[in-house]
């Protein structure tokens, strides 16, 4: 996501004030946007890695570096990590910060 601009601020919980803005490498409306198995397993470094979670598929490349479990991302990189994901047990504002890295479903096409 070249291009997208990362603020961070301690001044509250670590989580709470990390935002992305944005620019035209993912669609927003990513509701119509499907990717296979195949597409998301080409981004499985820490430079540029998606995941899917729960059959929705994230790009955390912006993340990675903030990710208080450090590279242990890269476990789930490139892949399904549902339940990399679900075994940890993710705060609330874990699963509530998502949302900003979302960029699409997994196509369910066979």
């Amino acid at each position: 996501m070249a291009g997208n601009i990362l603020e961070y601020s301690d001044t509250s919980s670590h989580f709470n004030n990390i935002r992305t803005k944005p620019d035209q490498a993912h669609n927003n409306n990513n509701a119509d946007t499907y990717y296979t198995k195949e597409e998301v397993a080409k981004h499985n470094t820490k430079s540029d890695l998606w995941m899917i979670i729960n059959n929705d598929v994230y790009d955390f490349t912006l993340f990675f570096n903030l990710h208080p479990g450090g590279s242990i991302m890269l476990e789930g990189a490139g892949k399904d990590a549902t339940y990399l994901f679900e075994d940890i047990g993710h705060s609330y504002e874990a699963v509530s910060l998502m949302s900003k890295y979302k960029i699409g479903k997994l196509s369910m096409k066979i």
